[in-house]
């Protein structure tokens, strides 16, 4: 899905709403600052990825085109930390073994710190 098909297709005002919250998250943490644009410095092209996470909510994401930062960040700066299967299921069976209550939380632009 594009952006045009996200914002003129189904369910394009829950699109918009949430294309709006994710730009007002970016504001709230000074992600940017809108300059004059010049023509001797080249911009960041930039695209939304749309995505609709298992319990319905809508997850748009802008996203810069390509590899144009690799000079300032390397590859492991460019991933989210993920747990390994092994880590999971040590996870899954101490949290049972105890009798720990395991809850998911869902942080709105953690990626921002």
């Amino acid at each position: 899905m594009n952006y045009k098909q996200a914002t003129t297709g189904p369910n394009c005002d829950q699109w918009k709403i949430a294309i709006q919250n994710e730009l007002n998250v970016m504001n709230k943490h000074n992600v940017w600052s809108l300059v004059p644009r010049s023509e001797s410095i080249p911009t960041i092209p930039v695209k939304w990825i749309f995505g609709i996470k298992s319990n319905g909510q809508k997850k748009p994401r802008l996203v810069v085109i390509g590899c144009r930062d690799t000079e300032i960040y390397s590859a492991s700066d460019k991933t989210s930390l993920t747990p390994s299967m092994d880590t999971t299921r040590w996870l899954f069976a101490h949290s049972s073994h105890d009798k720990l209550e395991l809850i998911q939380v869902d942080v709105r632009g953690a990626f921002l710190h």
